[in-house]
């Protein structure tokens, strides 16, 4: 099964234990070991909140997790997305989506997530494949 690439929003309500069904999906990603994250995911998650021990515990999980690697031409992939965005008429997408979006783009990976965003970039013409 190729990797799923699972946004910061997916993640903050699977660790609240929000029942919904990006959870669910998560959960069966994670089952099979098709869970993925990136930089910007892991840079947004920490610092994690609880006790240590908590702490402790999800740094453990998340690095057991695939990282996928950022394009080798990150900045020039970031702008040619920001550009299909403006040209779409979508503005307002920050840089930490855009880059999500393309490591996602990179890695044939699908992008799991509940921010909206990533559904503009994907309509703006990138090649992004959101999952679900």
């Amino acid at each position: 099964m190729n990797p799923v690439l699972v946004d910061t929003s997916v993640w903050i309500r699977f660790l609240r234990g929000d029942g919904t069904r990006e959870t669910g999906m998560l959960e069966l990603l994670i089952e099979t070991g098709a869970a993925a994250v990136c930089g910007v995911v892991l840079c947004e998650l920490y610092p994690l909140g609880g006790s240590i021990k908590v702490r402790q515990e999800a740094d453990r999980f998340f690095r057991s997790l695939p990282v996928l690697p950022d394009p080798p031409e990150l900045w020039k992939t970031v702008t040619g997305m920001r550009t299909a965005c403006v040209t779409a008429g979508v503005k307002g997408i920050g840089l930490p989506d855009l880059v999500v979006a393309a490591v996602a783009v990179h890695n044939s990976a699908a992008l799991l997530s509940m921010d909206s965003h990533f559904q503009q970039i994907r309509t703006a013409g990138t090649a992004l494949s959101l999952a679900g």
